[in-house]
């Protein structure tokens, strides 16, 4: 324990966020890390995620891995009891200079709950550090609605608010500003390509990761397409649902990416603004005799600059979260371009779950059959 007298120690949490090579992270942390300062604290499970919800997390109830029909409110509170109990007696068996946990789960945690982790830490820690990873808004959104459809339906332009601004300053409230580090997920600007070795070097530790560790890979446009089908019949994932997305990993094919058109919608509190300006601007041009054309991706990224969130942001940590460049002309706009499965995956349906069908042009399988086939591979892997 940390008692006056003893030497220094510090703990570092790496938050994530989310799909910013986290799972990368901790396999090499897990495996390789090797260090005399430095060690990798688990309790059971290579990722901490579950064990740092269970004992400060007092909201277990709302979360979708403790469902009422499973968990009583008693039960809850006992498993909280339980895992701080093995939370701490690891902590304590921890002896280097420096101890790194890695919990993607903890951005889950409130103001009142990430005092409460604080207060449990520092029996054992002089200093505790915060290490996040953010990425350029459309990845994210892209990447967000993958991992939803994993484990339900989700409307493809359902809006969302980023809070980078909120979150973050309660970081520097509660760990001091000095003690919270945030770095853009930019795999171009990293070492080798590779989140790991920006991470380390984070820490001040020198690379050992030679090779991009690529794990928790996305899915293909045509994987993504098979399964949105599947969740519009099946909302709700069932166990075997895991070993679905395994084998959908395996479909090869473009990369899952939306139409700029859809990521206006989606992010409509600033795009609003956005397409007011863009039609007077053109309403004028009109007037005068001009032909303005103004193109979506320039206008659009001074928009995003020009959001409190992204500006505060940038402020606060010299980096910005706005796209790196890339084709705004292709992408899924519309739920038709998603439930429009081309010959090659019904293909690859067929070939998987060992079904025999005939399709041409005009008598294609209906989305139902799809969908209940895939079932089907789900419950037969």
């Amino acid at each position: 324990m940390n008692h006056d007298g003893d030497s220094p120690r510090t703990l570092i949490i790496h938050g994530g966020m989310h799909k910013t090579g986290t799972s990368a992270i901790q396999k090499f942390l897990h495996e390789e890390l090797d260090h005399p300062k430095f060690e990798y604290l688990t309790v059971g499970k290579v990722n901490s995620s579950l064990i740092v919800l269970e004992c400060f997390h007092r909201r277990l109830a709302q979360l979708p891995h403790y469902p009422a029909e499973q968990f009583t409110n008693n039960d809850l509170v006992r498993l909280g009891e339980k895992a701080r109990k093995r939370f701490i007696r690891r902590m304590r068996e921890t002896t280097k200079e420096n101890v790194v946990l890695s919990a993607e789960s903890f951005t889950l945690l409130d103001r009142d709950e990430c005092a409460d982790f604080l207060d449990v830490v520092s029996e054992s820690f002089s200093t505790v550090k915060l290490v996040l990873y953010v990425r350029p808004v459309r990845e994210r959104i892209e990447s967000a609605f993958q991992q939803k459809l994993k484990r339900r339906l989700v409307e493809l332009d359902r809006r969302i608010k980023p809070n980078f601004k909120q979150r973050i300053s309660e970081y520097d409230q509660i760990f001091g500003r000095e003690n919270v580090t945030v770095r853009c997920f930019d795999p171009s600007a990293f070492a080798g390509g590779n989140v790991v070795n920006d991470f380390l070097e984070t820490l001040g530790l020198p690379i050992h990761a030679k090779n991009e560790f690529r794990a928790n890979v996305g899915l293909s446009l045509p994987a993504v397409q098979l399964l949105y089908v599947y969740r519009q019949q099946f909302n709700v994932a069932i166990p075997e649902d895991k070993n679905l997305i395994q084998r959908l990993e395996t479909l090869k094919g473009d990369s899952f990416r939306m139409h700029q058109d859809l990521l206006d919608r989606i992010l409509m509190d600033r795009i609003e603004r956005f397409t007011r300006i863009r039609t007077w601007l053109e309403k004028l041009g009109t007037w005068v005799g001009i032909d303005v054309h103004l193109k979506h991706g320039p206008l659009h990224r001074l928009f995003l600059r020009s959001n409190d969130n992204y500006r505060w942001l940038e402020k606060r940590t010299g980096i910005s979260v706005v796209s790196h460049a890339r084709d705004e002309s292709s992408g899924v706009n519309t739920e038709e371009d998603l439930v429009s499965i081309p010959d090659d995956s019904l293909n690859w349906l067929q070939q998987q779950a060992e079904i025999d069908f005939q399709f041409v042009p005009q008598e294609r399988p209906d989305s139902t059959f799809i969908a209940e086939n895939l079932r089907k591979l789900a419950l037969s892997i």
